[in-house]
């Protein structure tokens, strides 16, 4: 056997593995009180640069969104290792495929531990969100590994990306 056919074999492995992950779609948890009144049952999670908002879509096969945790662009610019106080820059809504809507959103916070605003690139946070439960404040939170989808780009807004400055690294970013 050629030595270079082992090597060619695990390279064509890892390159399967990455394409399957990618159709895949991302990874998340939901949980909290709030699935005490509300539906959280999701099968992908998703990550969307819209020209107005960063948005975190736990989505359904039938399309429906139950949770959707959306971050302004008007109000901040989007960076990994930081938090993002959601009552007064975003909001969580959510809507079943039989019209059902999470309970009002009250406050919350998104933390985005990796982020570029680049096609392709990982996206991986936590958020935490409360909401009117009439008689209850109920919780929700939610973990996210998944990867961004430019959605209307050439409508959006230049983000600066501050991995491109000099000596500059991103949390959670390896390299190019």
């Amino acid at each position: 056997m050629d030595a270079g056919a082992p090597r060619m074999t695990k390279r064509a492995i890892g390159t399967l593995a990455l394409a399957l992950l990618a159709a895949c779609g991302g990874e998340g948890e939901l949980e909290g009180s709030v699935s005490d009144v509300y539906r959280l049952g999701h099968d992908d999670v998703r990550a969307r640069l819209y020209d107005s908002a960063l948005s975190i879509e736990y989505a359904r096969d039938d399309g429906s969104v139950p949770v959707r945790v959306s971050l302004r662009l008007e109000d901040v610019s989007p960076e990994a290792g930081n938090s993002y106080d959601l009552g007064e820059h975003g909001s969580i809504t959510g809507q079943l495929a039989d019209g059902t809507s999470i309970p009002p959103f009250i406050d919350g916070k998104l933390t985005l531990d990796s982020y570029r605003p680049r096609q392709g690139a990982a996206v991986v946070g936590v958020f935490t969100g409360t909401f009117d439960g009439v008689r209850d404040t109920l919780s929700l939170r939610g973990e996210f590994d998944t990867t961004l989808e430019l959605v209307d780009w050439p409508r959006a807004p230049e983000l600066p990306d501050p991995a491109d400055a000099p000596g500059a690294a991103m949390a959670g970013d390896a390299g190019p």
